[in-house]
């Protein structure tokens, strides 16, 4: 997944603002701030060199006429061979599931309206996923009910085969949490972790297919 970081000086109060294409931001400001993952002021060269290690994202705010950039770890942690609770969740359509009643292979898709590359993914998804009974998609957001069905409405998109879980409110957090769009973990029929991907990868359905 590529990404697109722009930093401009700007006079006044500092802006944070999407690219045009969804595949990254701009920023805006007289004033940018570097931080590591434990909060400690790192040099802008310092700053773009452990981005480039392609470990980690970043979180950004503004205030005033500042930015300040805070380095997260990428990867959720190790959580390869635990395995997950078993939690209720509401669809966007209203119905009660229960993740890993159905004793499939799950695919849990972590996204947001705003990744781009989640909703490419998910295009290709809904349309895979027929082939394969075995396997069931759950699409996990933190944005609202309504903001889902007015993004998919107004794009026209209609993921039959993949369920939307809206609201999303950190269940896991205990085990892990969510710092990149699209996250996907691949969990088997017991509910055990076998494998994270962080970003769109192409070798995901390849993967899944090989647990069947």
């Amino acid at each position: 997944m590529s990404f697109v970081l722009l930093l401009l000086s700007f006079p006044a109060f500092a802006q944070i603002t999407p690219t045009p294409d969804g595949r990254g931001i701009t920023m805006k400001a007289n004033v940018f701030l570097h931080f590591d993952t434990q909060n400690s002021r790192l040099t802008k060269e310092q700053f773009a060199d452990s981005l480039a290690t392609q470990n980690y994202v970043f979180s950004a705010g503004s205030q005033n006429d500042t930015i300040s950039m805070f380095l997260i770890t990428k990867a959720p942690r190790d959580i390869v061979g635990r395995k997950l609770p078993d939690i209720e969740w509401i669809a966007i359509n209203g119905a009660k599931i229960k993740y890993g009643e159905e004793n499939k292979i799950t695919l849990l898709s972590f996204w947001s309206v705003i990744c781009k590359p989640c909703i490419e993914e998910f295009n290709e998804l809904n349309e895979w996923v027929t082939s394969y009974p075995d396997v069931q998609i759950i699409a996990v957001t933190s944005d609202s009910a309504s903001v889902v069905s007015a993004f998919m409405n107004k794009h026209n998109l209609s993921w039959q085969n993949i369920t939307i879980v809206p609201e999303y409110k950190g269940d896991f957090d205990d085990i892990f949490k969510i710092h990149a769009w699209p996250t996907n973990i691949v969990t088997d029929r017991r509910l055990i972790v076998r494998k994270v991907f962080i970003g769109k990868k192409e070798e995901l359905t390849e993967y899944i297919c090989s647990l069947l």
